[in-house]
């Protein structure tokens, strides 16, 4: 009996495609096809392709063969992925989108032979609560037993609170982060970290209010996640009086107290109403005439933090189950030396091929 030739995922070529950022007829150019048969392999109509094919649509698109053999599908990403559409080119979010999945996807193979205990983190409806994202950012403190003033590690607290972070290049400044589930119910949220800690910090937290508030868009999410982040990183009833008097100064050194940036304080001060709407627009105006708003002083001075839930899952598979790097790469859909360059010590690298 002949041999059937492999399949191909054709959610992996799509997703592959959409990673580098190439339309359906740009790779078609690159592989010297029809646009008609890329179309047909994404639409899952063309799925038993040679090697040589195969080996082909790898070396144009960098990523193994192993890579478009492999089983899953994408996921959407939460709510907030949609409220991005009208500020970013369509080109971009599918980019975004396709890196995440691909990001998703590792970590949903990693999780399968971990014993890292799932935690279920609460929905909670922002209109069930009649102090709104507020309440339901002290409730979620509480229930983390978080002391009073700021939090030491936002990171490290949401990890432990069964999210995995990631530091992620999203290619763009407009994209300060974003977060999707995995397929078992694990939220992983993205952060980019070209950001100073200050404000990644501030973003991290946004992203938890969309992840405990909100499973469907809705209109005033992101105003909700606003809100809900400046509670809890900023509790009112802890931070309103040491806003008197509202100077800049005084937001440069609650700044380096409360480990957020000054536009996020001054929306803080904002939002408990310690500021009439003139004095706050004298304020915004000052930090752009000194240029904070796109540079802040201090953000040198506040420590950046970083997600270890991910590299752990590797560690795991590389030291506890005994994966070799080319192994633990195949099962990943990787090339060893990305997998080498991303999660192990230099030392390490230079054994990898």
């Amino acid at each position: 009996m002949p041999m059937m030739p492999p399949m191909v995922n054709p959610e992996m070529v799509r997703l592959a495609r959409e990673a580098r950022g190439l339309t359906q007829n740009q790779l078609a150019i690159k592989l010297d096809i029809s646009q008609g048969k890329i179309s047909k392999l994404e639409d899952g109509l063309l799925t038993n392709m040679p090697d040589s094919f195969i080996d082909h649509l790898s070396k144009e698109l960098n990523f193994p063969p192993s890579f478009f053999k492999q089983v899953g599908s994408s996921r959407a990403a939460c709510a907030s992925f949609y409220r991005k559409k009208s500020a970013l080119p369509m080109r971009i979010l599918n980019q975004c989108d396709a890196l995440m999945n691909i990001v998703r996807l590792q970590i949903e193979k990693l999780l399968q032979a971990s014993d890292i205990e799932k935690k279920e983190l609460p929905h909670l409806d922002p209109d069930e609560f009649d102090g709104g994202p507020e309440e339901i950012a002290q409730r979620i403190r509480t229930l983390w037993k978080l002391p009073r003033g700021a939090i030491k590690d936002v990171t490290q607290v949401v990890e432990d609170a069964g999210c995995i972070v990631v530091r992620f290049d999203f290619g763009t400044k407009k994209l300060d982060g974003l977060s999707i589930w995995t397929e078992s119910g694990v939220p992983v949220i993205f952060l980019n970290p070209t950001f100073p800690s200050a404000r990644t910090r501030f973003t991290l937290a946004h992203e938890l209010g969309h992840i405990v508030m909100h499973r469907i868009p809705t209109p005033d999410m992101e105003e909700q996640a606003m809100r809900f982040a400046g509670e809890f990183l900023m509790p009112e009833n802890e931070i309103k009086s040491q806003f008197y008097p509202t100077t800049i100064d005084r937001l440069a050194r609650l700044k380096l107290a409360w480990k957020v940036s000054m536009q996020a304080l001054l929306m803080r001060a904002e939002q408990v109403g310690v500021l009439s709407e003139r004095y706050s627009r004298y304020l915004w105006m000052q930090m752009g005439k000194f240029g904070y708003r796109t540079k802040e002083p201090h953000d040198e001075q506040i420590q950046s933090e970083y997600p270890t839930l991910f590299n752990e899952l590797i560690q795991l598979h590389l030291n506890e189950l005994e994966y070799s790097t080319d192994e633990l790469a195949e099962s990943l859909g990787m090339w060893p030396s990305d997998l080498a360059k991303e999660f192990l010590p230099p030392e390490a690298q230079l054994r990898v091929v």
